[in-house]
């Protein structure tokens, strides 16, 4: 028969209250949330990974780092889409088909100077209509994400191959122009500072909130009256539109020509520089910069094996590597952090 009173039950549950305090502020992570945490990580990888191709390579350029840029600046388009759509608990691997099916249309549509002022736009606008039929149907039929994304990457691809059956075609002359070269600051780190700002903007308005609320709790976010459905049907197009500007800059400034299967590589690499990026598979939680440096991370692990003289296929191991190894260390210091301090909360 116990015979604590209430009061020293009281004083006990108290004390204990302490003690876990006190052992959670001793921990290293206890300070620091997920977000935090997931955003210092790829800062970090890249630092590394440049000093490692500098010293690879024997001494730094500015040519080096504006091939970098404009090797990446595809991959951070369609990674940026991706992003929005991850954030909400998705997937959308039909960015690969999109793009591919623009890098044609490009390549045989617009091959004169004439032609951007009709062609831009259009490209633009099919690639956001594509998007916004993903979304649709996610919303309407409740179907996974990866079901229909997967089918509609197929379609996409299909329409590719019959604009252009084969590798070929041309570019316009000004669009060339346009995007590549570099003045005294690169193009490519133009480009890639303006998406920083839109994500930035974007961030703090309503629909960036939304896109974080839906990702965190669908259930949640009809309770407090956000547009799930809309907000997702977004979200995709969003994700359709990048790819489709992806494949402009693709065809403008990296190959000058389409293929019918140009997409087919960033899917899966769009995917990996938004985990690497530190975005949660999860939904709820990322950041595009995140995602930029994570795009950035897998060129330079393309220029550190090229430099070192390696077979190529050591490039998709490594990042085959990086991107498990990236997965399990978010997974734990979560898990670490959700153990240690339970009232730790994350930053948007």
């Amino acid at each position: 028969m116990s015979t604590a009173t209430p009061t020293a039950k009281k004083a006990s549950g108290i004390a204990g209250s302490v003690e876990t305090e006190k052992a959670a502020q001793r921990s290293p992570f206890a300070r620091f949330t997920p977000q935090q945490i997931s955003g210092a990580v790829p800062a970090v990888l890249f630092v590394v990974l440049f000093v490692v191709m500098i010293s690879v390579q024997g001494q730094f350029s500015s040519s080096l780092l504006q091939t970098v840029l404009e090797t990446t600046v595809p991959l951070m388009l369609v990674g940026f889409g991706q992003t929005l759509v991850i954030l909400t608990r998705g997937i959308d691997l039909s960015v690969g088909g999109i793009f591919s099916l623009s890098t044609a249309l490009i390549a045989t549509k617009m091959t004169g100077d004439g032609d951007m002022v009709l062609w831009i736009p259009l490209v633009i606008l099919i690639g956001l209509a594509a998007g916004a039929i993903n979304g649709l149907l996610i919303v309407r039929t409740r179907m996974q994400p990866f079901i229909v994304t997967l089918a509609s990457w197929s379609v996409f691809s299909g329409l590719a191959l019959l604009a252009l059956p084969t590798e070929g075609g041309s570019v316009a002359p000004g669009l060339t122009s346009a995007l590549s070269g570099s003045a005294l600051v690169p193009k490519a780190l133009i480009l890639a500072l303006v998406l920083v700002v839109v994500w930035i903007v974007l961030r703090r308005t309503r629909f960036g909130t939304a896109i974080l609320s839906v990702g965190s709790s669908e259930a949640a976010a009809k309770l407090n009256d956000v547009p799930v459905d809309r907000t997702k049907i977004i979200v995709y197009a969003l994700s359709g539109m990048f790819a489709a500007l992806g494949a402009l800059y693709y065809v403008a400034v990296l190959t000058f020509s389409g293929s019918p299967v140009a997409g087919d590589p960033f899917i899966l690499q769009s995917v990996a520089a938004v985990v690497i990026g530190g975005t949660s598979l999860a939904g709820g939680r990322g950041s595009l910069i995140g995602t930029i440096l994570g795009a950035l991370s897998l060129s330079m692990i393309a220029q550190i094996v090229f430099f070192s003289g390696a077979e190529s296929y050591w490039s998709q191991f490594v990042q085959g590597m990086l991107i498990l190894g990236a997965v399990l260390l978010f997974a734990v210091v979560e898990l670490v952090i959700r153990r240690r301090n339970p009232n730790a909360t994350e930053e948007a």
